[in-house]
């Protein structure tokens, strides 16, 4: 698909198997490698129609993944406009917000979609929003999220 690059390994990592202190195989490097490029998640926004009169083209739009159970900061996130919609995205940990905080690392998170009047990615009375139930992290997650509410 477009815009998707796959990590490489250096030289010499590929392949390579360290044994752990229980005598059990871990591969490290691929083993990451592996579950970076699984951890992904297609999303599909769009905004009711019965909010179209109050956006717009230039509003400010963003998506964004939290931990279904975990800390509250986004783990991926894109800024898009209100003309771009309806819009897909694809979130991954190449747009992490810290690398400490990464999609691969948690097993669900839920997808939020803002319309933002201020531009800013925090949430502020009148802005639209909308928000997905908890997702699986997955290499095929698919998501619909439709910006439907006022942020009170």
């Amino acid at each position: 698909p477009r815009g998707q690059q796959r990590q490489q390994m250096p030289p010499g990592v590929q392949g390579q198997t360290a044994i752990g202190t229980q005598g059990q195989t871990a591969t490290g490097a691929q083993d990451q490698e592996q579950a970076t490029a699984r951890a992904r998640i297609r999303v599909r926004v769009s905004l009711a129609p019965e909010l179209a009169a109050r956006v717009q083209p230039t509003d400010t739009v963003f998506v964004f993944a939290r931990a279904a159970q975990g800390p509250p900061m986004p783990l991926a996130a894109v800024r898009r406009t209100v003309a771009d919609l309806p819009l897909e995205v694809e979130l991954t940990d190449a747009m992490a917000m810290s690398p400490a905080a990464r999609i691969s690392a948690f097993a669900e998170v839920y997808v939020t979609a803002r319309v933002s009047r201020s531009g800013t990615p925090g949430a502020q009375s009148g802005d639209l929003e909308g928000r997905s139930a908890p997702v699986p992290v997955g290499e095929d997650t698919r998501v619909q999220v439709v910006i439907d509410r006022t942020v009170p």
